[in-house]
């Protein structure tokens, strides 16, 4: 009876093992895709082998990376929100809000794009990609400011203006009674 428990036992944690090698080697396979430039079938490759293996990170963080390639940004920031929740590793999270930051800033989400430079800085404080990243996306936020100010003061001026003409078309036939002594 423990000869069969052990026999299941070793098949079970041999099947695990086999599993776990096809799916990295599906994620190598999506690896040369990728060195390729085939980034469809590199994110298909990585889907693959993060279906069969939820452990493997390196298929999550690969997946977002090439969504970001084929310019799917909302895809590839969903997937690396994914990814940071499933790693605690201190480089990959680095690594990850870097790209995460780059994401945002291609749909224009500044302020998020900040936020992801500046969690990657906390951990990587001498990563000057990202840095230089952080000072573009700042800069870039603050003419969107200067900017918005100044469409807001545009919005004013012409609602003044309207409220002008109103005053003075409403105005207009006042005193034309009133003679001149």
């Amino acid at each position: 009876m423990y000869r069969f428990i052990l026999i299941v036992l070793l098949a079970g944690i041999l099947f695990d093992f086999s599993f776990a090698q096809s799916a990295r080697k599906i994620n190598r396979e999506g690896n040369e895709f990728y060195k390729n430039g085939e980034y469809e079938k590199a994110a298909r490759n990585y889907e693959k082998a993060f279906a069969q293996n939820k452990n493997l990170i390196e298929a999550s963080y690969n997946l977002a990376l090439s969504y970001y390639r084929q310019e799917k940004y909302n895809e590839a920031i969903t997937q690396s929100k994914k990814t940071l929740s499933r790693t605690s590793d201190k480089e990959l999270l680095s690594k990850l809000y870097h790209n995460l930051g780059n994401s945002y800033l291609k749909v224009n989400k500044l302020k998020e794009s900040i936020d992801s430079y500046q969690n990657s800085l906390r951990i990587n404080p001498g990563d000057k990609e990202t840095r230089y990243n952080l000072t573009y996306a700042m800069l870039k936020y603050k003419a969107s400011q200067k900017e918005q100010n100044t469409k807001d003061l545009l919005d004013r001026i012409e609602q003044e203006e309207k409220f002008s003409q109103q005053f003075r078309r409403r105005n207009r036939n006042r005193g034309k009674e009133v003679k001149n002594w």
